[in-house]
């Protein structure tokens, strides 16, 4: 009976640990991803020379393959994709200079990366 109660009591103390762990990993890498994208968008917005926004487009896309890694055993994979998508998207805008799409796919992605946060929170909401 003891036992018992101790393989259970260390199930749950992991799980807590697990998800305490995991939360904090989303919470800061979203937390990186969502300045960097806010960083590219006022770049875009104040005319900054263009090496200056290829470099922190680059920035963004390179977090994100860390990112992505570590997130795959987490998040749901249509979700990771569409975020693929959506800085994929960016990274083409600026590479071809068409900075009014990009500031809307910059939106884009930023919403995706928020929703993740926000949707993978442990909290009343979320759980029913």
């Amino acid at each position: 009976m003891i036992r018992d109660i101790f393989i259970i009591t260390i199930i749950i103390i992991s799980v807590i640990i697990g998800t305490i762990y995991t939360q904090n990993l989303l919470g800061e890498n979203t937390d990186v991803l969502l300045k960097k994208l806010g960083k590219l968008e006022t770049n875009i917005n104040e005319n900054m020379q263009k090496e200056e926004i290829d470099k922190n487009a680059n920035d963004i896309y390179q977090k994100w393959r860390e990112v992505s890694e570590k997130w795959s055993i987490i998040v749901d994979h249509q979700e990771i994709d569409l975020i693929e998508k959506a800085l994929l998207a960016v990274k083409s805008t600026i590479e071809t200079e068409e900075y009014n799409k990009s500031i809307q796919k910059i939106q884009e992605s930023i919403y995706l990366i928020g929703h993740i946060k926000e949707k993978e929170e442990l909290n009343i909401k979320n759980i029913f």
